[in-house]
């Protein structure tokens, strides 16, 4: 039996989710600007219309399968961070910290926003 996980709405500055386990939870419209994200699983979980300005990942945060779809990346951190096999349809990286960060196999890359000059790495 599955059962579904689904964060619908959240309205929280600067949510810690630090070492959490939200492996396929649904961010649907969350607000979670400011959120510590550092060491959480979120391995194949959905970000639809999420807001995660200047959220801060690192690189020990797993994202692998992920999606991110209207998703505001806006300042965050994501310096090393591992978006293996992400999905991001017009997700919006303007002014995140994206050094190192590492996209292999990640799907839909013309559809996101990057900044200005912006080189990716892939693996």
């Amino acid at each position: 039996m599955s059962m579904k996980r689904l964060i619908e709405g959240l309205e929280q500055n600067k949510p810690n989710f630090e070492g959490a386990d939200l492996s396929r939870v649904r961010f649907n419209n969350a607000n979670l600007s400011g959120a510590h994200m550092r060491g959480a699983n979120l391995q194949k979980a959905v970000f639809e219309g999420a807001d995660l300005t200047g959220a801060a990942f690192g690189g020990d945060a797993n994202l692998s399968g992920a999606k991110f779809t209207y998703t505001n990346f806006s300042g965050a951190l994501l310096r090393d961070a591992r978006l293996i096999g992400v999905d991001l349809i017009r997700a919006n990286f303007l002014d995140a910290d994206l050094k190192e960060a590492d996209f292999s196999g990640a799907k839909n890359l013309d559809k996101a926003i990057w900044p200005k000059g912006y080189k990716l790495v892939k693996g």
